[in-house]
């Protein structure tokens, strides 16, 4: 709304008046839901699901589009996933990652608002911080903001899995969820040096099932077999 004000030509009075229709549209919705205020205008009857923070959404939303129809352009990124949202949560799951806590107090400033400091206790705190931002600005709806945080945090935890792995801690072997009849099986090592995948039955005769060449990213393979639980499994380096 804000932002609409500072482009819009119109008289003081009229800004105000549009404010006043907006938060009165927010009051309605939300008193609608919770039912702790007598109403300005409407009293309406949600269903029992209904959430206060997706009501004041909501109701701002069809306040602006009516208002300032210009704007509407802009309404396709609402459903959109959220970038703001993918890339804060992906960072901070990297950071959490390699510092094993999310509790890292810090405080960050930013060029457009000379002297404001905003404190943090967390990384998750800054990052809901984040995403609500795009909500409250009305570029996106809830459901982009948390489905953005559930695809950085995904992305980032395959990364810090499968890439850059220290070398001291390689070669690793880890078993993914099977399939009917097929196990997926995890390589890395160290790039460039051969990985010899090996299966047993009893701990005393090592058969080597496959070789393959360690690569960035790791070597992932599929396995069929009608009883993985039959089998074990370890891996070695060779060198070229």
């Amino acid at each position: 709304m804000l932002g609409a004000l500072r482009q819009d030509t119109s008289a003081p009075t009229i800004s105000t008046r549009n404010l006043a229709i907006l938060h009165v549209a927010i009051y309605d919705a939300v008193n609608s839901i919770l039912r702790t205020r007598q109403p300005y205008r409407f009293l309406l009857d949600p269903p029992p699901d209904a959430d206060p923070v997706a009501a004041t959404i909501g109701a701002a939303h069809e306040i602006m589009k009516a208002l300032y129809p210009g704007l509407r352009a802009r309404s396709d990124l609402l459903y959109h996933t959220s970038g703001h949202s993918t890339f804060s949560a992906a960072g901070a799951e990297v950071i959490r990652h390699f510092y094993r806590t999310d509790t890292l107090p810090f405080t960050a400033t930013s060029d457009s608002l000379p002297g404001v400091v905003r404190t943090y206790t967390s990384l998750a705190a800054c990052t809901d911080e984040i995403g609500m931002s795009r909500i409250y600005g009305g570029i996106h709806f809830q459901s982009a903001n948390r489905d953005g945080k559930t695809s950085g945090r995904n992305v980032a935890r395959y990364i810090t899995a499968n890439y850059l792995l220290p070398n001291e801690t390689l070669p690793t072997l880890t078993l993914g969820s099977h399939l009917p009849a097929t196990l997926l099986i995890h390589l890395h090592g160290q790039v460039g040096t051969s990985l010899i995948l090996e299966s047993t039955p009893d701990f005393l005769t090592w058969t080597a099932i496959s070789t393959n060449l360690a690569r960035s990213g790791g070597v992932h393979l599929q396995l069929e077999t009608s009883d993985p639980s039959s089998h074990f499994f370890r891996i070695r380096q060779q060198a070229p």
